[in-house]
């Protein structure tokens, strides 16, 4: 959820990468929104439809189109890949659901994993643009949950700062044709749009399905270009990890807030992660890491209590206690960038 204006605010003097296009293979009833949403920041819910940008990761993607579908893509339907990323329009109704392929500027699937072997399971903008105010506890935070899609259950929560839950998008809210299978990867407050089958998509950090070795050594976040940026054992280390169960981590949940190179770890550079169940953890933990200010992650407070071990995400929220996608609404305005700004500031001079 990079914004373009992001870059002119002087005080972060954070370098934001532009942002190539890419190429929809095919798109069913996506209607882009021509005039989304901008509030204040604030804790209230916002409709899907109203929020541009938004990207998923289906666990078994068949091209976003489903098997067998042949009057949009004449010939075969589209083989599974895994890496591929799918915008939605959120729109209800008849016609709503609408779904187009899109490969984000980050990478091409068959660079790093040909075929099925390469499955994203986590997606972020470098600059995610609510990330400081959801760590500060000021707007409602999205989550999705292992087992999200099964039976056309709701693939994506909302938890309020104030603490009331809910749904946010229905299975065929996000995509009316072909359901959800396994949502496992969000990001919204993208660029918006489909236009001569074309559509852009600002993911340029992304986690791979178990974090597999690269070169001899494991990584859990990767920048464009496939380029390895923070290694699974710096995540273990940070929220305690025992070096044993270290090679077991896989990060399948991701908010980025760094200045966009291919490095992590300056000052004022952040990360918001969760990780699947391994050792003590059981996947519904959350932390924050500002590897500049510690080498220990801190869990995340949000909505009157601590994303720790000890809270029951499946008694909140009436899913999988696993957490697998991470994001937050709505859009803060050029204030709320200042604050940013500010924040970053501060981190500098610490």
């Amino acid at each position: 959820m990079q914004k373009n204006h992001f870059s002119s605010i002087t005080l972060l003097s954070l370098v934001v990468g532009g942002a190539a296009g890419s190429v929809a293979h095919a798109f069913e009833n996506y209607a882009p929104n021509s005039f989304p949403l901008s509030p204040l920041v604030r804790d209230e819910i916002t409709s899907p439809d109203s929020i541009p940008g938004k990207e998923y990761v289906d666990v078994s993607t068949f091209g976003g189109l489903g098997i067998g579908n042949t009057t949009t893509i004449p010939g075969p339907p589209p083989l599974p890949n895994n890496g591929q990323v799918i915008v939605w329009d959120g729109v209800v109704g008849a016609f709503g659901g609408g779904v187009a392929d899109s490969k984000p500027n980050a990478f091409s699937p068959g660079d790093f994993y040909p075929g099925d072997q390469f499955c994203i399971d986590a997606l972020a903008a470098h600059q995610d643009t609510l990330f400081v105010e959801v760590v500060s506890n000021l707007v409602p935070l999205l989550v999705s949950h292992t087992g999200d899609g099964a039976g056309g259950t709701t693939p994506i929560y909302y938890e309020k700062a104030a603490g009331p839950v809910g749904a946010w998008a229905t299975d065929v809210e996000v995509n009316g044709h072909d359901g959800v299978e396994e949502l496992d990867g969000l990001e919204v407050w993208g660029p918006n749009g489909i236009s001569n089958a074309v559509t852009d998509g600002d993911t340029d950090r992304y986690s791979i399905l178990g974090d597999p070795s690269r070169s001899g050594t494991k990584y859990s976040v990767y920048a464009p270009g496939d380029t390895p940026l923070i290694a699974s054992a710096a995540i273990a280390a940070a929220i305690g990890l025992s070096p044993g169960l270290a090679p077991q981590l896989d990060l399948d949940a991701l908010m980025m807030f760094d200045d966009g190179d291919l490095t992590f770890g300056e000052a004022g550079e952040a990360i918001l992660f969760s990780i699947r169940p391994v050792g003590p953890f059981d996947g519904g933990e959350i932390w924050m890491w500002n590897p500049f200010a510690s080498t220990s992650a801190s869990f995340l407070i949000h909505g009157g209590h601590t994303w720790d071990t000890a809270f029951s995400v499946s008694g909140a929220f009436g899913t999988g206690e696993n957490i697998d996608g991470l994001e937050a609404i709505p859009e803060p305005t050029a204030l709320s960038f200042l604050a940013i700004g500010a924040l970053a500031l501060r981190r500098r001079r610490a």
